[in-house]
């Protein structure tokens, strides 16, 4: 709430923001809710305007940002083919609005899907720097729907304190591709956080959990959270940590932490613990 751009590189149907207008900039931020998909704002940008495609969204204050919500559900694809924006990078700021920018997380948007949550490691931001790299092949526009940003509570560098504390600790530093068990580059920082963990400590072994919301069929939500718990400890065993240390459990939709009626809790619930495995 609050939240504004104030600047951007490309826009339809001309180069200046005019907020009210079927595909302007400011929709990104538009605060629309409810109602059919091909009812929310989307911005377009400018015919035949060059990648990359750049809107910077200005926050109220600095506060902390953990999970980014996109909506890439395209009427105009029916139309135009290709023309939902797909390479995204995420960059944050806290300086100003042109400076002091740190890529947070780079990615590709499915096509015509809404409500597509990106997990980042959590951080304080005043600035928020959206990059469109490429789209689904249209080659003179590009069009992307409203975004949200929230604040599960996580924050960095409780992990080992958190282990230490009850032996076991929610990890929200972990991406994978859209309803699937690819690890996105993004994830290393987390996995090496995991790994020097257990470099330091010759006896620790881990039980990896993967845990996903309610939507979608049970059975399937659970074989991905196995394929996911068993995409992490692969990662670590890439890394030089020793196979025989790491357990991958899957419990899907079975285990919430928050209630999955409202985004922010299926945000939570879509997650990896690491829990200690006891020794015997």
């Amino acid at each position: 709430k609050g939240a504004r751009v104030v600047s951007f590189n490309s826009n339809y149907p001309g180069e200046a923001q005019n907020e009210g207008a079927g595909w302007d900039v400011s929709s990104l931020v538009a605060g629309v809710s409810g109602g059919a998909p091909e009812d929310l704002p989307v911005w377009c940008t400018g015919t035949g305007a060059p990648f990359p495609h750049i809107a910077v969204i200005e926050l109220p204050k600095a506060m902390w940002l953990t999970t980014f919500v996109f909506n890439n559900f395209i009427i105009d694809e029916q139309a135009y083919p290709g023309i939902s924006a797909r390479g995204l990078r995420l960059e944050m700021s806290t300086t100003g609005p042109h400076a002091g920018y740190e890529t947070v997380a780079s990615f590709d948007l499915e096509r015509n899907q809404n409500n597509q949550e990106v997990r980042i490691i959590p951080r304080q931001a005043r600035w928020v720097k959206i990059v469109i790299t490429s789209n689904w092949g249209n080659p003179t526009w590009t069009e992307l729907g409203q975004l949200s940003a929230y604040d599960d509570g996580s924050r960095p560098g409780d992990m080992a304190g958190q282990l230490k504390q009850s032996g076991a600790t929610e990890i929200y530093g972990i991406y994978f591709d859209f309803a699937a068990a690819t690890l996105r580059p993004e994830s290393r920082q987390t996995l090496e956080e995991i790994a020097t963990l257990l470099r330091n400590d010759a006896a620790l072994q881990f039980i990896v959990e993967g845990h996903t919301d309610d939507r979608g069929d049970a059975a399937a939500n659970l074989a991905l959270s196995e394929a996911r718990a068993q995409a992490v400890c692969r990662a670590l065993a890439d890394m030089g940590i020793a196979a025989s240390r790491l357990e991958a459990v899957g419990y899907g939709e079975s285990r919430p932490i928050s209630s999955n009626d409202h985004t922010i809790g299926r945000a939570q619930n879509r997650r990896v613990t690491l829990r200690v495995k006891q020794a015997g």
